[in-house]
Order: C-alpha cells, then structure tokens, then sequence
C-alpha cells in the first residue's frame, strides 16, 4: 500500500471517453477496500464487494467491455512518471545485441 505521509491512501482514477460521455473510474488501492466507484456523466454508482478479488476482477470486466464496445482511455492518475519521455529521445546508431558482435569468436 503506497501512502503519502499524513495523507489518505492513494486513488486510481480511469477516464474513458466515447462522443461527449465520460466515464470514471475510482479505485482505491488499499488492501482492504472493497469498492469501486463509476461515475457517468455526473452520475455517480459504489460497488461493493465481499473482498479485493472481485473488486480487481470487476475492474478489469468494466474496463474490458468498455475498450470492447468503443469507448477509449482518456487518462488515468496519478501520473507517476517523472523527467524525459523516453520514447521520445533520439536513439544511437549501434545496434544493441548485434549477432555479429556475438558470433565473432
């Protein structure tokens, strides 16, 4: 469980977008929390359920249809990255892991 000193457990938050409707996600990531929260365009619903498990498994069934049915990831949070994008440095010329360099012996 990850914790900011003197602060709540951490949130995950899973925006989709499909038109003009929005769909979000919460998710606490405490061991012990049993629920989810969606929320539809303002609209807000809490499942709960008998243990963690089946929180994750719902999680995963919702976020499943919804990818299915047209619906795409906007964002999540917390951002958690930090510095440079990788992907986006210009890479070296050297080819890393060559065959040449390993079979010349």
């Amino acid at each position: 469980m990850t914790l900011i000193p003197n602060s709540e457990p951490l949130t995950l938050r899973w925006m989709f977008g499909r038109n003009d409707t929005r769909i979000d996600l919460y998710r606490p990531i405490a061991a012990s929390s049993t629920q989810i929260d969606v929320i539809v365009s303002g609209d807000s619903q809490t499942f709960r359920f008998a243990d963690r498990r089946s929180v994750v498994a719902f999680h995963a069934g919702i976020e499943h249809a919804l990818l299915q049915t047209g619906w795409q990831l906007l964002a999540f949070e917390p951002e958690r990255r930090t510095g440079a994008d990788r992907r986006a440095l210009q890479r070296g010329t050297e080819r890393r892991g060559f065959p040449a360099l390993v079979w010349s012996r």
